[in-house]
């Protein structure tokens, strides 16, 4: 299972620290090598094209459309549709619906099945739900998770990433029953959590909540970025400027960095260019400004 928060296209399979879809590809690929009727994926990019692609521009969705659940076949699944309809209104609702179907987003890979978690569904309060004692998820939520129980037949459920909103939903924060949503969602199927390593108070919610074996995943190492390309150059070319004492250098260093500068598109509109005056140890030197980003003047002591 994989998220979509916010539920926009370019937040789908975003995770914290975690790059989904190449992870992904090593878990089915695992998978594969172990025996399970799974296709080969030439690269993570291939994955995300059947998961974010397929058939969803037909349908107008986030995702390519898996199934499509009929209403009656919702009701007869789900034994919670009355409770959700107080909150919602009448199934299908608004919410990962076409007429009187819902719509199951990800793609079938053989054995494999990659879900889309629909969103919280409260637009400007997307948060709302965060284990309120009540309230419900929406029919599109509830719709795939009777799915996955029910209709797929899984073995077990793998959330990849930090986090989705399973366990948030709605019920106890501790001896969750079967009143409670994160139990009803998940029913007896094994969860198993690729969980980010650094963030251990809301993984230890995933595992209080929706009975979660976490597998953790180390964030990644850090360090500066730093310039690139023509900047390198550039900054060289003006840490020698300003090192410099010889006015001939000078003079040479600034021609080169002009010549950069219009390389890097940063030189200055030459119609009613601003000039700038550099001086050093109380010699000025006048030159024509680099870049309108440039202050008028500027002062260097040498």
């Amino acid at each position: 299972m994989i998220f979509c928060f916010p539920p926009n296209k370019g937040n789908l399979g975003t995770a914290a620290d975690l790059d989904v879809f190449a992870s992904l590809q090593e878990v089915l690929t695992r998978l594969r090598a172990e025996g399970y009727d799974i296709p080969g994926l030439q690269s993570p990019e291939e994955l995300r094209r059947q998961v974010l692609e397929g058939n969803s521009q037909a349908w107008g969705t986030v995702a390519n459309v898996a199934y499509r659940m009929p209403v009656e076949e919702y009701r007869s699944l789900c034994p919670h549709v009355a409770e959700i309809e107080r909150e919602w209104g009448p199934a299908p609702g608004v919410l990962n619906a076409s007429g009187r179907d819902l719509m199951i987003l990800g793609a079938r890979l053989g054995n494999a099945f990659i879900g889309v978690q629909p969103g919280f569904g409260y637009e400007g309060d997307p948060m709302r739900m965060l284990a309120a004692q009540g309230g419900t998820p929406h029919h599109g939520f509830m719709a795939l998770y009777s799915y996955l129980q029910k209709v797929y037949g899984a073995d077990a459920v793998i959330h990849v990433g930090t986090h989705g909103a399973a366990e948030f939903m709605p019920g106890k924060q501790v001896g969750l029953s079967s009143g409670c949503w994160p139990d009803r969602l998940l029913g007896a199927m094994p969860h198993l959590y690729i969980y980010s390593v650094n963030n251990p108070s809301e993984g230890t919610i995933a595992k209080r909540r929706t009975s979660a074996e976490l597998v953790s995943y180390l964030t990644p190492p850090l360090e500066n970025a730093g310039l690139y390309k023509g900047l390198v150059s550039m900054k060289e070319l003006l840490n020698a400027y300003r090192s410099t004492s010889s006015e001939s250098e000078k003079r040479q260093l600034f021609a080169s960095i002009e010549e950069q500068s219009r390389a890097l598109n940063l030189s200055c509109n030459m119609k009613g260019r601003q000039r700038v005056i550099v001086a050093w140890g109380g010699v000025s030197l006048e030159k024509q400004c680099l870049s309108e980003r440039v202050l008028p003047v500027r002062r260097i002591r040498g």
